[in-house]
C-alpha cells in the first residue's frame, strides 16, 4: 500500500494545504542521490599529458620500469557505474557513438579532465587510455563539478592479465589508425621547444628577449616555440585550449617563456608558471613557504618578461584583456601579417630532432590554458 492510501489529503485545506505542498517541493530539491560521495571508478579515455614535455614517453608503450619520477599530468575520464555523473553523455569507448578521431575527440572533450595531485613515485603506476583509475570529484550547489577532478590512482591497465575486457580499444585503435595513416590526431602533442624553429624575421627578437632577461639575473627558459596543427588540435579537444587553430605558434611567431629559476624547496624543480601554491590550494593541500615564494619570483619574473617584450616591439600574452597569458610573447601585427602556419614538423624541416631539456617542470593543473601556452 502507498503513501497516498494511508493519507486523507481532504484534511488539507487552506494554508495547512499550501504548507504541505510548500515542503514536499523543498524535499524533493533536497534529495541527494549521491550522498557523500566523491570517489569514483574511471576509465581514461585521452592520451594523459604530463606537464614536462620530456616525461610523454612513460605513457606510451611498454610499461617499463622507472628510476626517476614523473611530472604531474592530467588526462580525460569517464566515470563507470550504475550512478554515473557521466551516463547522460555518450560514451567515446561505444563504437556505435564513434569510428574515427574527429568524431571521437568531439565525444572526448565533453568528460572531465582529470588532474594528478603532486609528482608521481617511480614505484607508481601510470595511467593508458583504457585504463581503470580511481578519481575524486568536488561537490558543488547542484551535484558535481564535472569540469575538473582529481587522480587518486590506477586500478587496472590495459595490459593487466585481469583487467575487464570492455576497457577503451576502440579509442585506442582509431588513435593508432590515425597516427598510422599519417593524419593529424590527438596523438601528435610533441612539445617543441627549439628557438631554431622560430620564424627566421622573428627568432632575432626572441633571442635579444632571452639575452636581456638573462643580463637582469633571470634565468627564462623557452618552454615551447613552433606548434603543430596536431598539437593545437589535442589541447583544444581536451579542453586545454580555446582555439581549434594554432594562430602564430603554428607560423613560428609566438613563443612561451618561464621562470627557470629553480624552486625554493625544491632545487630540482623550476618556478616555472609559479601555480604550485594556487594548485595546492584547489586539490585541498597547504602550499609551502617555497610555494608561496614561488607564486612572487614567477610575479616577478612575468612582469619582467613583459616589460621587454613591449620594448623590443614584441606583443606580451600578460597585456591582453581576456584569456591573459602571461608566458606568451608573439610578433607583432605587421610581421604576423606575413606568416604562413606549417601544420607538421615534417613540413617544417623533414626529420625530427630533440628539443631542448626542460627537466624539472611543474605546471598549474588547475589552469592548463596558460600553463601549457595553449594560446
Amino acid at each position: 500500500m502507498t503513501i497516498k492510501d494511508n493519507v486523507d489529503f481532504s484534511v488539507f485545506t487552506g494554508f495547512n494545504n499550501f504548507d504541505l505542498f510548500s515542503n514536499s517541493i523543498r524535499r524533493a530539491f533536497s534529495y541527494d542521490a549521491y550522498g557523500d560521495k566523491n570517489i569514483f571508478q574511471a576509465v581514461v579515455i585521452s592520451q594523459p599529458i604530463p606537464l614536462d614535455p620530456n616525461d610523454s614517453q612513460f605513457f606510451l608503450g611498454k610499461e617499463d620500469p622507472r628510476t626517476n619520477k614523473v611530472s604531474r599530468f592530467s588526462y580525460r575520464g569517464r566515470i563507470i557505474g550504475s550512478d554515473s555523473p557521466h551516463k547522460f553523455l555518450p560514451d567515446p569507448c561505444n563504437p556505435n557513438y564513434t569510428g574515427e578521431v574527429n568524431a571521437t575527440n568531439e565525444i572526448i572533450a565533453l568528460h572531465t579532465t582529470f588532474y594528478s595531485s603532486g609528482e608521481i613515485g617511480n614505484d607508481e603506476v601510470l595511467p593508458r587510455i583504457g585504463s581503470l583509475v580511481e578519481v575524486r570529484l568536488e561537490k558543488n550547489a547542484y551535484s558535481y563539478d564535472l569540469s575538473r577532478g582529481t587522480h587518486i590512482k590506477v586500478v587496472k591497465n590495459p595490459s593487466d592479465p585481469t583487467a575487464a575486457t570492455d576497457t577503451c580499444e576502440s579509442i585506442q585503435s582509431i588513435m593508432e589508425s590515425a597516427e598510422a595513416s599519417g593524419a593529424t590526431s590527438a596523438a601528435d602533442h610533441k612539445v617543441y621547444n627549439d628557438r631554431n624553429l622560430l620564424n627566421p624575421e622573428f627568432k632575432p627578437l626572441v633571442d635579444k628577449l632571452v639575452a636581456n632577461l638573462k643580463a637582469k639575473g633571470y634565468s627564462p627558459l623557452v618552454y615551447e616555440t613552433w606548434r603543430s596543427l596536431g598539437r593545437q588540435r589535442y589541447l583544444y579537444e581536451t579542453g586545454a585550449s580555446g582555439k581549434a587553430k594554432a594562430g602564430l605558434h603554428g607560423m613560428g611567431m609566438a613563443v612561451d617563456i618561464i621562470d627557470g629559476r629553480p624552486h625554493p624547496d625544491s632545487p630540482s624543480l623550476k618556478v616555472g608558471w609559479g601555480s604550485y601554491e594556487s594548485t595546492k590550494r584547489k586539490d585541498g593541500e597547504a602550499p609551502t613557504a617555497g610555494d608561496i615564494e614561488a607564486t612572487k619570483m614567477a610575479t616577478e619574473f612575468f612582469d619582467a618578461l613583459g616589460a621587454e617584450a613591449t620594448a623590443l616591439g614584441l606583443e606580451w600574452g600578460g597585456s591582453w584583456k581576456s584569456l591573459v597569458d602571461k608566458p606568451h610573447v608573439q610578433a607583432p601585427a605587421a610581421m604576423a601579417a606575413k606568416g604562413k602556419s606549417i601544420n607538421t614538423y615534417e613540413e617544417l624541416v623533414g626529420t625530427p630532432t630533440a628539443s631542448e631539456p626542460t627537466e624539472g617542470l611543474e605546471g598549474s593543473g588547475g589552469n592548463a590554458k596558460s600553463s601549457s601556452g595553449t594560446t
